[in-house]
This record gives C-alpha cells, structure tokens and sequence, in this order.
C-alpha cells in the first residue's frame, strides 16, 4: 500500500508569467532559486515534454542525485515534472504554475510524494515537511531574484 501526501506553496513574484516562467526554466539559475539544487542539467533547452533532467541536490544535508522527466510544459502558464530516479523509497511528482496578478504574477509550486515500500512509508512525511521548508526559500529566492532584474 503507498501512501501519497503533498503540498502546494504560493507566492506573489514582482514580474510577468512571461519573465517568471522563463527565469524559473533557465537552467543556469535553477541554482541560484533553490537552496537544494546544486546541478540542474536538462538534456534538451529550452526544455518541451519529455525533456530528461538530470539534478544534484541535499536532501536533509545529504547529496542526492535524482532524474526528472518534463510531463507537461506549457510555456508561461505551467510546467510538471516527474521523478524517473530514484522511484524508491519515494516517488516525486512536481508542478510550477503562473498565473496574472496585479502585481506581477502568482506562482505556485506544488509538489506530491508517493512512498513506494515500507521504508517510504517512513520517510514521506519528514521528507515532504523538508521540501516544503525549501520551496518556501525558493520562493524568496525567486522573487527577490526578479526584484534585482527589475
């Protein structure tokens, strides 16, 4: 039996879906945004579905190195990608969408985590609560980001 839990984070970015989306894209800043990320190397650019990407990252201070697959990519409106490897202990699925707003645009990063054996049914729930700490610092990376481009 799996057991699926997830979480979605908001923020308000200080620029258009157009700039954001293809900040949050670019490859060379995946870095820069997300305090996780240590690589972000996508096999093709600028990416479509089915794009491969290979990722460097920490989780719980440890490296990890993951593969993602772009599932849908829909230029300045949203982009979702799956986990390809590691499938275990844990499955990740992850969705960025944009929307106008009054003041730039409305992002929302939503991410789901599926345990897939008995050790991901231990490790789901520590691991999500740790990746939202993170989105929520990708967020403020992000917009102040755009607010130093501006």
């Amino acid at each position: 039996m799996s057991r699926r839990r997830s979480f979605v984070a908001e923020a308000e970015l200080p620029a258009s879906v157009e700039v954001a989306f293809a900040t949050l894209a670019d490859p060379s800043t995946a870095h820069v945004i997300d305090p996780a990320v240590r690589r972000y190397e996508p096999d093709a650019f600028p990416m479509a579905v089915g794009t491969r990407i290979r990722i460097a990252m920490t989780v719980f201070h440890l490296p990890l190195r993951a593969e993602s697959v772009v599932v849908a990519w829909e230029p300045h409106r949203r982009m979702a990608m799956e986990a390809t490897r590691p499938r275990w202990p844990v499955l990740v699925e992850a969705e960025h969408t944009f929307e106008p707003s009054a003041n730039g645009c409305r992002y929302r990063w939503s991410l789901a985590a599926t345990a897939t054996g008995w050790p991901g049914r231990l490790l789901v729930g520590p691991f999500l609560r740790h990746m939202e700490v993170n989105a929520r610092a990708q967020q403020d990376r992000f917009a102040a980001m755009l607010r130093d481009r501006a």
